[in-house]
């Protein structure tokens, strides 16, 4: 396996984790009785569906994608979410987790069939009308159930070069050594403060003493010149520490920042082949450009910014590439394209995803807005809303134009990641 393969497989292992996580806790509260947003669970399982898919895990994206039609059958009433169907979930996220976690060990490990039989047995069993809740009885009043233990934030893993790690170090012991010889010019500063103290004091002496002028003023004057020299030299030194910890500092807050910093690559590289793969499963003949992914990015961004893109990949695909005989009617070439690029502008990162089709559909998203009732029908003499009132349309959860549900599109949750 490459360094390549294995850094996709970690950043994977850390992210179904935490897709996983969140859903096993939706999950416990749906068993307690307690609300949850299922928008969020169906999310996460859409997530780790693509996630799955861009690192050619297809035993994960299938169990995904089954965990998917069972919380789209939940949302839509057709199936109840008691304890036999919890339980039947926990075990294809089993799956899932112990697919992942046998990676370690072999390429290619058994698939989960359990896992699997489990979720399609919920997809094909009927499902009992649930039994009408009695009304609450009047009853004491009892005793708070102690709070749930929090949970505590995710643990983050982060694989960091030892270079990196090495000057890091060497910076922070660069700047403590800075430190150390400013508290040393504390000390001188602080003795020359004294000695100044004791300076006036002997002057007042020989003020009240019947010392002679001359000799008064030439141990005076010896003192100032010693004091002079004392103060010259602390002032240089101490000029000198300031500048030399400023630096040390500035390397220091370099050094920091370069331990967050990882190229695009790394987070957002195995997306092209995602894209790739996609397309060449409809079909099509498509090409995946990607752009300045050797910048580098803090990691938080990237990962922050991988499920949009990766959804942005997949809409792309799915609805924004035309047929090959409409290219040729429009005398595009016969090969569509989609491009994914990053640039560093100033203090941002710009991010774009484009594809050379047909463009959105705007009579279909207003068919599509009716039906649901989010717009009203109109007559052909009344004018088509604006092109930005339909185009906001398709970032809300649930909207879709597509004719039918499939594995790349039809959920409605998409665009609206």
């Amino acid at each position: 396996m490459t360094d390549f393969r294995q850094e996709l497989l970690a950043a994977f292992g850390i992210e179904h984790q935490e897709h996983l996580g969140a859903i096993r806790a939706a999950l416990a509260a749906a068993g307690r009785g307690q609300e949850f947003d299922l928008r969020d669970v169906f999310r996460r399982a859409h997530s780790l569906k693509g996630a799955a898919r861009a690192v050619d895990l297809p035993v994960v994206e299938e169990l995904a994608h089954r965990l998917e039609a069972v919380f789209t059958a939940v949302g839509e009433g057709g199936l109840a979410l008691d304890a036999p169907a919890i339980a039947a979930i926990q075990l294809g996220l089993d799956g899932v987790e112990g697919y992942v976690a046998a990676l370690a060990g072999t390429p290619e490990p058994a698939a989960p069939e359990a896992a699997r039989r489990a979720l399609e047995g919920l997809l094909s069993a009927p499902v009992p009308e649930a039994p009408p809740r009695p009304a609450p009885e009047p009853a004491a009043a009892a005793p708070e159930p102690p709070p749930a233990a929090e949970t505590g934030p995710a643990i983050e893993y982060l694989r960091i070069p030892a270079g990196q790690v090495e000057a890091l170090a060497g910076a922070v012991h660069a700047l403590s050594d800075s430190l150390g010889r400013q508290a040393g010019l504390e000390a001188g500063l602080r003795g020359l403060e004294a000695a100044m103290r004791g300076l006036r004091r002997d002057f007042d002496g020989f003020s009240r003493a019947a010392v002679p002028g001359a000799a008064r003023s030439e141990t005076f004057g010896r003192e100032l010149d010693r004091m002079a020299r004392e103060l010259g030299q602390l002032t240089r030194a101490q000029r000198e520490a300031a500048w030399t910890a400023e630096a040390a500092a500035a390397q220091l807050r370099l050094e920091a920042g370069r331990i967050s910093l990882v190229p695009a690559e790394t987070v957002l590289g195995s997306l092209g082949r995602m894209a790739r793969d996609l397309a060449r499963d409809s079909g099509q003949p498509v090409a995946v450009r990607l752009e300045g992914l050797a910048l580098q990015a803090d990691r938080r961004v990237l990962q922050a910014l991988k499920d949009p893109v990766t959804h942005l990949l997949r809409n792309a695909v799915s609805h924004g590439l035309d047929s090959p005989a409409e290219r040729a009617r429009r005398g595009k070439p016969e090969q569509a394209e989609i491009a994914l690029s990053l640039e560093a502008r100033g203090g941002l990162l710009v991010l774009r995803v484009a594809d050379d089709g047909r463009g959105p559909d705007l009579a279909r998203i207003e068919a599509v807005a009716v039906q649901r009732g989010l717009l009203p029908a109109r007559d052909s003499a009344t004018p088509p809303p604006p092109a930005e009132q339909l185009l906001s349309l398709v970032f809300e959860s649930g909207f879709s134009t597509a004719e039918a549900v499939d594995r790349l599109s039809g959920r409605g949750i998409g665009l609206s990641v």
